[in-house]
């Protein structure tokens, strides 16, 4: 097997790569230690997915945050 590391200085161009590569059968993508710990690059901007789950295991409704939003002194 032939592992390739690819720097692309456009980010969507990156993508652009990143999908036609997917689509090949025969290419394997891995994540690199960055991706899996969620750190992003410099002026990288985060995706929505980046925070499906940060409210997981807390506890807080939606009127507690109503609540601290609203609040006034």
């Amino acid at each position: 097997m032939t592992r390739l590391y690819i720097k692309i200085k456009d980010n969507e161009k990156a993508i652009i790569i990143l999908n036609l590569l997917k689509e090949l059968p025969f290419v394997e993508i891995e994540e690199s230690a960055d991706e899996k710990t969620g750190k992003s690059g410099k002026g990288d901007k985060g995706s929505v997915a980046d925070l499906f789950g940060l409210w997981e295991n807390r506890k807080i409704t939606l009127s507690d945050i109503r609540k601290k939003a609203w609040a006034r002194n």
